[in-house]
């Protein structure tokens, strides 16, 4: 295994598996906005790298898994004069997420919080302990998340339960959540690392090409991608059936034996 430290961040690799962990257990892994564009380079570099297939998102400590935006922050940065037209950066961040070429999974530690939710929201899965509390909490403080953030959530749960998440800020149990589909996975918290990884290990196994083309068909058909910029759309189907890596499925396959797939 691999690791590194950025400021805010720690990033261990393992294989095919990056895990990407907040590093402020002492501020509950809140976000200053820089810390998202920290984040936005982070995953811009595991894109680059060919040895990765997925990501996998946590908190560290017990606690949280991220409580959101620095309350602290966000007080002394807006003011009348705050330019509305700028793109806030969990923004940015959770649109790279949701359209990286890589798997991004959510492993929900603690609590999931605001703009912890959101993030969490923007991953391909989401896998959380028995014991997490997760929701979006700015109508308790008079704020509100972006367009783009809200559709993310619609996707997940329907209109009719994204609004009961956003009107009320209610903090919902991991059951609860999984029985709406907020999240995909509840376990015990003892539990959790290992089957997030065995999982991350599950897909990592799988053909990076197969994997690329359900993301990005399952992000078209949500409308998350705009239609026209597919200039065929059997390119990704055409992508798959002539790689290297579907005669090597195929091969191993006919040969009873575990596939060694490799993006090509």
């Amino acid at each position: 295994m691999s690791s590194r430290q950025e400021e805010n961040f720690l990033i261990q690799k393992e294989g095919r598996i990056a895990k990407v962990v907040v590093n402020r257990p002492e501020q509950r892994n809140t976000f200053k906005d820089a810390m998202w564009c920290e984040l936005i380079d982070i995953i811009n570099k595991l894109e680059s790298d060919p040895e990765v297939m997925v990501v996998v998102i946590t908190g560290a400590g017990e606690e949280s898994f991220c409580a959101g935006a620095d309350i602290l922050e966000m007080t002394r940065k807006f003011s009348p004069n705050t330019n509305r037209e700028t793109v806030h950066p969990v923004v940015l961040a959770t649109r790279i997420i949701e359209n990286v070429e890589k798997v991004v999974i959510a492993m929900i530690n603690g609590y999931a919080i605001g703009g912890g939710c959101e993030l969490a929201i923007a991953c391909d899965m989401r896998i959380a302990a028995d014991s997490v509390r997760i929701g979006i909490t700015q109508a308790k403080i008079g704020i509100c998340i972006s367009i783009e953030n809200v559709k993310q959530l619609v996707d997940l749960v329907g209109p009719s339960k994204a609004k009961d998440i956003l009107f009320t800020g209610k903090l919902l149990p991991a059951q609860e959540a999984l029985l709406i589909g907020l999240v995909d996975y509840v376990v015990p918290k003892k539990e959790l690392e290992l089957f997030t990884m065995d999982l991350a290990n599950v897909i990592a196994q799988n053909a990076p090409l197969s994997i690329l083309s359900a993301k990005k068909s399952v992000n078209i058909l949500s409308g998350n991608y705009n239609l026209k910029e597919i200039e065929d759309e059997s390119y990704f189907s055409k992508k798959c059936f002539l790689s290297e890596d579907f005669k090597e499925g195929v091969q191993a396959f006919l040969e009873k034996r575990r596939p060694q797939f490799k993006g090509k």
